[in-house]
């Protein structure tokens, strides 16, 4: 299921797929997206674990890595401040 969980922000709950799933899943919405219009996506990929057990930890790690994937896309986009 997928809905919207912020201003620019959706989650997408997927039962029983592993990390390599939900990556192949957000790279598959991409290039759908993509294909529709010229945005940038950004995703954020959590699942449950000691470390995000429950439902609030989990959108708190989910939201943790979508951040760091927007700043390795802003990095890759950042010049090295030359003329």
């Amino acid at each position: 299921s997928g809905f919207r969980y912020g201003g620019d922000e959706f989650a997408v709950i997927l039962i029983d797929a592993d990390e390599t799933i939900a990556l192949e899943i957000a790279s598959r919405i991409k290039n759908a997206i993509k294909k529709e219009c010229s945005v940038d996506i950004s995703f954020g990929v959590a699942s449950f674990s000691e470390e995000a057990s429950d439902v609030e930890r989990l959108l708190k790690k989910a939201d943790k890595e979508l951040y760091l994937s927007r700043g390795i896309e802003l990095k890759a986009l950042k010049g090295d401040g030359g003329a």
